[in-house]
Parts: structure tokens; C-alpha cells; sequence
């Protein structure tokens, strides 16, 4: 996992948390799952597989799923599973599929092991014939949301079907194929956040203006905003790279949590001074082109390069480099050693 990921997967290991999520995205805000109805289930997959030729039983370990956990739903549960999403995925619904078949092999393998052990107790011999399904035994269902919290738009599959080149006779084949679907949540889409009940509703809407610091900043001057958890403040921290937040977040807790009203109007002055420096660079870079331009022609590729870049110390150095040069096409072969 990458720090996004660990954060959410902490984030999101609450039980109360957790619910929320599945309550909102699945069931449109109605209490059909508990917090208290949940258990931590083991994350890790292994698949056995028959003897080989060589007489070894094969195994195969599949991947641990971000968080799964049991949800008692009376007489009998269900498998619940987030499994968080940084970047897109474009084999994400196979991987989704994978991961609740190997779930529901977990299951038919403890069948057939309670089958095993019925027939020792009894004294009689376990073929593979008892330990065959029976049309009395029943499997648990796997629910699995896959929660993309990436900056750019998910373009990526959203079923099995969305993955498949039907080539030749399209509609026909299209009919003809069992799909398996994916239920998708993105962050940065338009949702409708009514549905949550716990601060992971603010956390959300955090996570949709991410690339607008002004309209963030605006979010986070709200009242709702001025008593949060500290677990939702450092999470929303790490996840709009707010390490100024991070650094300071005990000076912005009151009596009832975390005030982000308050750390918002320090952020406003940082940002102050990043756009000064932000002028300065761009007034630094449109004259060094007008100085390349008298060495010879400039690329609209170099101009977009020069122009994009924002750090100072790097376009006092690349000056340095264009008054030593004589040419454009030297200036552009110096930069280029530098990456």
C-alpha cells in the first residue's frame, strides 16, 4: 500500500466507519449494517490446489484484501470487503472477481472439512464423493466495494464484461456472456453524501475538491468543519498532502476535537506566499525566453517546458546555463541532462 491506502485502510478499519460506507453506497443511507454487527475476518487467501504430477499438493497465495470483515445478520453473515484504490486499475474487476472466488473456495473447503471430520467421528471412510456439496449446504455472499480515492477521473472497467473484446457478432456474444459486476465508488465523482452518518461524509467531500485549493478552503471554513475527530483531520491531511497540517495538529484542538476553521485561515497564508513565488517564477521564465529567442527559434515544446517550471532555484540555474550556451538547440541538450 501506498500512504493514501495505509491512511484509509486505518481510516476505514473503524467498525462504526466501515458500516457507514456500506450503508450509504449500497443501501442509500438505510441502517442495514451494524457496527457492532461486525467482526474482523482473516485477510489472508491461500488456494490449494490438487496433486501434481510430481505427487506435491500446489498452493497459491493470493493477495490480502485492504479490510474484510464478518457482519452477523441474525441466524446466519455475510463477507464484507473494501478494498481502497489509489490509482486506476484497468483490470480491477477480475481482480474483484478473484478475490470473492477465492472466498467462496475458503467456504466450500471448511464444508468439505466439517464433512471430513463427520466421517472420522462416525468411523467411516471420507472419499470425494461425501465430500461432495450437497444440495443442503449453502455458501455466505461476499460483498466487495471498491473504493477509488485517486485524483483523475476512473475511466477504467467497471465490470468483467468492460474488459472483453467481442470481436465477431457482437450483440450475440454480448447476450450470451454472465457478467460480474463491480460496485464502484469514486471519490472525485459527484455523489450524493447524504447518506453517511459519520464524519467520513466530510472526509468525502474533502476528498471531491482536492485539486481547488480556494474551493477547499471554503469547504473547511464551514461550521460542521470546526469539530472533527483526529482521526478524520490527520486523514484528510494525508490525503490533500496537507503536511502543514500534520506538523501543527495539536494547535487546533479544542475542547470537542480539531478545528479546521482555524487551520484553514493559517493554510490561506501559505498559499498567499506560494502564489507570490508562483509570479515570480513565471516573470523569471517568460524572460528567459525572450533572452533564448535572441539565440534562435524556440520550440513551442521547450516554451511549454520553461514556462511550467515553478521552482526558482531551477530557473536561475537553467538561466545561468542559457547565458553560457550558444545556440537554443545546446540550451535545450544542457536542460535535458538535468531530467
Amino acid at each position: 500500500m501506498g500512504k493514501y491506502d495505509d491512511a484509509l485502510y486505518r481510516y476505514l478499519s473503524d467498525n462504526d466507519r466501515f458500516a457507514d460506507f456500506f450503508n450509504a453506497v449500497l443501501f442509500g443511507g438505510r441502517q442495514i449494517l451494524r457496527g457492532e454487527s461486525l467482526q474482523p475476518d482473516s485477510e489472508r487467501c491461500v488456494t490449494t490446489y490438487p496433486k501434481c504430477e510430481t505427487g506435491t499438493v500446489r498452493q497459491i497465495k493470493n493477495g490480502f484484501r485492504d479490510i474484510k470483515k464478518r457482519a452477523n445478520t441474525g441466524g446466519s453473515f455475510v463477507i464484507t470487503a473494501i478494498e481502497n484504490q489509489h490509482d486506476i486499475d484497468y483490470a480491477m474487476p477480475w481482480r474483484i472477481m478473484q478475490y470473492d472466488q477465492v472466498e467462496y473456495g475458503r467456504q466450500i473447503q471448511e464444508i468439505q472439512r466439517c464433512k471430513r471430520r463427520t466421517a472420522k467421528d462416525s468411523k467411516r471412510s471420507a472419499n470425494r464423493w461425501q465430500n461432495r456439496l450437497e444440495r443442503g449446504d449453502k455458501l455466505h455472499p461476499v460483498y466487495t466495494i471498491c473504493f477509488y480515492h485517486g485524483v483523475d477521473r476512473w475511466d477504467g472497467p467497471r465490470s468483467l464484461k468492460d474488459m472483453m473484446d467481442f470481436e465477431q457478432d457482437i450483440q450475440v456474444w454480448q447476450n450470451c456472456f454472465h457478467d460480474y459486476g463491480m460496485t464502484l465508488f469514486c471519490a472525485g465523482e459527484a455523489n450524493d453524501l447524504t447518506g453517511f452518518r459519520t464524519e467520513l461524509r466530510q472526509l468525502l467531500e474533502v476528498l471531491s475538491l482536492r485539486k481547488d485549493k480556494r474551493e477547499l478552503s471554503g469547504l473547511w471554513s464551514r461550521e460542521e468543519y470546526s469539530c472533527l475527530d483526529r482521526e478524520t483531520v490527520e486523514t484528510m491531511a494525508i490525503l490533500t498532502d496537507s503536511t502543514e497540517i500534520l506538523e501543527t495538529l495539536d494547535d487546533y484542538r479544542g475542547e470537542g476535537g480539531y478545528n479546521m476553521c482555524q487551520a484553514v485561515d493559517e493554510m490561506r497564508k501559505d498559499w498567499k506566499a506560494e502564489g507570490k513565488a508562483e509570479g515570480k517564477a513565471e516573470g523569471k521564465a517568460e524572460f528567459m525566453l525572450q533572452f533564448l529567442c535572441s539565440r534562435g527559434e524556440v520550440s513551442e515544446d521547450l516554451a511549454a517546458k520553461i514556462m511550467g517550471v515553478k521552482n526558482l532555484d531551477t530557473l536561475d540555474m537553467w538561466f545561468r546555463k542559457a547565458i553560457r550556451v550558444e545556440t537554443v538547440q545546446q540550451f535545450e541538450e544542457e536542460i535535458m541532462k538535468d531530467g
